[in-house]
């Protein structure tokens, strides 16, 4: 929705060329319409990448179940749902474990200015699935306070007195199964005229302050709408303008409005600008907490000079440090910040369209909403078709998605979702999680305080990939966290945050035997963290310990001194797939067929999946790195279903320096290039249905093998080499089908 006058926006009647030819429609951004990176090729390593399996990922959320039908009934199009918006809030499942209550929230009346009704469902798997719609009364996703009281705000303001409105505010106690409503006031040093709209999901600064972004009109400026924000100090009971993001200039507008705190603390707000053809992004930029903005710029991306269509503006900082942009219209679309500012914008593609050829703003309105469901994954919320506005003979208009039978996913009023991989650089992610929850990880640690209202204070929420400041493990005064872990890694990176919006001081050490540390391996002084930041690191060892510093001026229940742990990640020379993209290709791995990342849940969060169901190619994912005359290939397999066998190999180019092969039944053999067959190493039954490790240390001449711990062979090169520089997983052949399995930990270094 646009402004309270408008009953549809005037940018969806204005037909569009369909061929980007003229100078005119030059100007305005072309979004790539396919991932920027197809599921062929996920790109290097050391990237940024914003990943999503293909479109048959993107699932109902409502109508639910998806209909059969691709085209609604009259009566299924009175079903109105549009406008998403989406947040998520940590919780403990029944089982113990961290995980995230989804709610989805859409607007079920047309486009109009009316009493508003909306609909919400609910998530409990991280958006994989959501259950029945129900009323509720929230227009804007809400967010939790640092009190625990969910909080979120109406739609529309009405006007008290010249400098005065008033705006619902909703907030429950019991996680949004219940809300309660009062009206909170909104005053301006301004004299109004009318009322205004509150667009956006509220923020929570550290300090307590509550912010939530209005556009209104004032007997200054006339009838043009300026983009402010409101702030209040008493947890929600009245507000006061603290500022004006973006004011009305010549015949340029700003309304829908999303600000978010950034990584160095700044708020970013990115808004819509209308008053031209379309509409457009723009941007500002707050360093006091959103008293005073810089000067308006229309918002650039990556690569492309020209200016951003797009409305309803989404922000989300992940909890590793990206930063999100979501919009839409024409399509709905999402670009990536590295540096968690916004200062620059970058793989920029469509999540999703619904078009009818006829024109590009056709279809889904461009409102979008996001959430977290980890450090790196998030689920975007979209609808299909945008709702009608009203005619002013009161008959609807259904201009931008008529039931015309041409839209490519029909003319349904539907709510949708997309999970997408939000990645960092770098592949080696240790899934500190599933490892601590698989008995490879234990702790000793003094953070262990605990609050009743704060289940996911525990020494554990360091690792649950969120960085909400009560999701963290936390001590009264000094804390001493160490991590004993299964084996010896190589680490190559660490990513920290401490205590959320307050300045903190930590030291991270690595060591072999877990009582000699030596000197830290990484030093934070005095850092304000807002989501993770990463240093490098050169080290190795089974153990990590890190050291928080105490710090004054905790929160009251904690007392006068305390230390925090909000989130640790750890990273190492091991390809463990954790920051690869789901349902695509591993990162920096070659000669990739029927090969793709996947989310099982057996030992690993995710793994490499190979998965042969083809005649006519091998299910393969080969890796080359540096050369060395002696290479260790360790690896952890498990069997989905294997009719025949797998292959893994060392490499020294196109040679073959070591071939083995896992049977179906377990046993391991190699392949005698000499004899021209294969040679049994080990018996069925070695290799298990489970996971196992599997290790081979090799020199150019020879190599041991083991299974587990234990060493089951000793075995000649298959071929003669003077150095080995890569390696590969295959299924048993071309012909052969039915194999399917996984690969995890994957490690191959010169020891």
């Amino acid at each position: 929705m646009l402004l309270p006058r408008a009953l549809a926006a005037a940018c969806l009647l204005v037909p569009l060329p369909l061929l980007q030819s003229t100078a005119y429609a030059a100007t305005y951004c072309s979004i790539p319409d396919t991932p920027a990176l197809t599921a062929q090729e996920s790109g290097p390593r050391e990237g940024y990448l914003a990943g999503s399996g293909s479109d048959g990922f993107v699932d109902w959320i409502h109508p639910s179940p998806k209909p059969a039908a691709k085209e609604p009934t009259a009566a299924q199009r009175r079903d109105y749902a549009g406008f998403p918006n989406l947040s998520a809030v940590d919780v403990v499942g029944p089982d113990g474990t961290p995980g995230q209550k989804l709610m989805a929230t859409w607007s079920t009346n047309v486009d109009a200015v009316m009493a508003q009704t909306s609909a919400m469902a609910v998530s409990d798997d991280g958006g994989v699935t959501f259950g029945p719609a129900r009323a509720t009364p929230l227009r804007e996703a809400p967010v939790q306070l640092l009190d625990g009281r969910m909080f979120g705000t109406a739609y529309y303001l009405t006007r008290v007195d010249a400098r005065t409105n008033e705006l619902g505010v909703h907030t429950s106690t019991d996680l949004g199964e219940t809300w309660t409503t009062v009206k909170a006031s909104f005053t301006s040093p301004d004299e109004l005229v009318g009322g205004g709209v509150a667009h956006g999901v509220p923020i929570q600064l550290p300090d307590g302050t509550i912010l939530v972004t209005v556009y209104a009109r004032y007997t200054a400026t006339g009838d043009k709408y300026q983009a402010e924000v409101y702030a209040s100090t008493d947890g929600g009971k009245s507000f006061a303008r603290r500022g004006v993001v973006a004011r009305s200039a010549g015949t340029a507008t700003y309304n829908e409005t999303a600000v978010e705190q950034t990584a160095d603390g700044s708020l970013l707000a990115v808004m819509r600008k209308d008053g031209g053809t379309y509409s457009t992004l723009a941007w500002s930029r707050s360093t006091d907490e959103g008293r005073t903005w810089s000067a308006v710029r229309d918002l650039q991306l990556s690569g492309q000079s020209c200016t951003v269509r797009g409305v309803a503006p989404r922000l989300l900082l992940m909890p590793n440090g990206v930063l999100v942009l979501s919009a839409g219209r024409p399509d709905d679309w999402l670009a990536l910040s590295a540096d968690g500012r916004g200062d620059s914008w970058t793989q920029q593609r469509v999540t999703y369209h619904n078009r009818d050829g006829v024109y590009d703003a056709h279809g889904s309105s461009g409102y979008t909403g996001l959430a977290a469901v980890g450090a790196n994954r998030l689920v975007q919320v979209f609808d299909n078709c945008k709702l009608p506005g009203v005619k002013t003979d009161g008959t609807l208009n259904e201009t931008a998605c008529p039931a015309s039978g041409r839209f490519e996913n029909g003319s349904w009023y539907a709510i949708k979702r997309r999970h997408l991989d939000i990645l960092t650089p770098g592949a080696g992610k240790i899934d500190l999680a599933a490892k601590h929850r698989a008995g490879e990880l234990t702790l000793d640690t003094t953070m262990t305080w605990a609050g009743p209202a704060h289940p996911r204070v525990r020494p554990d929420g360091a690792f649950d990939g969120s960085t909400a400041y009560w999701s963290s493990a936390i001590s009264q005064g000094p804390g001493e966290y160490v991590m004993h872990l299964d084996r010896d890694y190589t680490f190559s990176k660490v990513g920290l945050s401490l205590r959320p919006g307050h300045a903190a001081s930590a030291r991270v050490y690595v060591s072999q035997d877990g009582s000699t540390w030596g000197e830290p391996v990484a030093t934070v002084t005095d850092r304000v963290d807002y989501a993770l930041r990463y240093q490098p690191v050169t080290a190795t060892g089974r153990h990590v310990k890190i050291v928080v510093e105490p710090a004054p001026g905790c929160d009251p229940e904690i007392g006068d001194s305390c230390a925090v742990l909000n989130e640790v990640e750890l990273y190492s020379t091991t390809d463990t797939f954790d920051n690869d993209p789901i349902w695509l290709r591993p990162r920096g791995y070659t000669s990739l067929s029927a090969a793709w990342v996947s989310p099982y849940a057996v030992g690993a969060d995710r793994a490499l999946t190979l998965s042969d169901k083809s005649t006519s190619l091998m299910a393969k994912a080969a890796r080359t790195t540096t050369a060395s005359a002696r290479k260790t290939l360790e690896f952890r397999y498990r069997p989905v279903s294997v009719a025949n066998s797998f292959l893994f190999t060392v490499t020294s180019g196109s040679t073959q320096a070591y071939h083995l092969s896992i049977s179906k039944a377990g046993s391991i053999s190699r392949y005698d290039a000499s004899a021209r067959k294969w040679s049994t190493l080990a018996p069925a039954g070695t290799v298990g249905d489970g996971w196992t490790r599997i290790r081979l240390e090799a020199t150019t001449s020879s190599a041991t093998l083991y299974a587990g711990d234990r060493q089951i062979a000793t075995l000649p090169r298959t071929a003669a080499v003077t150095s080995m520089n890569g390696y590969a997983f295959s299924s048993a052949g071309t012909a052969p089908t039915g194999d399917e399995a996984l690969f995890d930990d994957v490690r191959f270094e010169d020891r």
